[in-house]
Formats: structure tokens, sequence, C-alpha cells
């Protein structure tokens, strides 16, 4: 009888283990694709942002000193999420701008 008792507190254990398990994995599958999202929605936010930052600016004949330090701050974090190419065009036009 005791074989049989400890035989099936094996198996109740194992199973609970394997189920815990099976929801421990899944949880972290759905964190990670949510992360996935989040990312992708940060990378997109932040080129708009500064794309619509330096179109503004090169409709101006100037940059103020507020602006060039918002430039800067929205290059810093759009460069850092490995994004350039026609951005960094355009930064460069923007720091062409007189300052004022």
């Amino acid at each position: 009888m005791e074989v049989i008792l400890d035989v099936a507190i094996k198996a109740v254990v194992t199973t609970a283990a394997g189920g815990i398990v099976t929801a421990v994995v899944f949880l972290i599958k759905n964190l990670i694709a949510k992360e996935r999202v989040m990312a992708s929605a940060v990378k997109a936010l932040a080129h708009d942002s500064f794309y619509r930052q330096c179109r503004y600016l090169l409709a101006k004949d100037y940059i103020t000193k507020d602006e060039l330090e918002n430039l800067n701050y929205l290059h810093g974090a759009y460069t850092s999420l490995g994004m350039n190419g026609t951005g960094e065009e355009l930064y460069r036009r923007c720091l062409e701008k007189e300052l004022k």
C-alpha cells in the first residue's frame, strides 16, 4: 500500500510540475510577443516624431535653441533604435539652419 501511495504522490507531483512549467512557458512566450509589438510601436512613434520635427524645421528659415535641443533628443532616440538613412540627411540639413 505504501508503494502505491508513493507512486501516486510522485505521479501527482510530476503532473502538477509539468502543468506549471507549461503555464510558465506559455506566459513567457506571450510576454516576448507583446514586447516585440511594443518595440515595433516605439520605433514607429520615434520615426514619426523625428520626421515630423525635421519637416517642420526644414520649412523654417532658422532653428531655435529649444528646437535644436529637442531635435537632438529625438535624433538620439531615433538612432538608438537602429534607424538612420534618410533621417540622417534630414538631421544634417536641420543642423545647417541659422540658430536664433
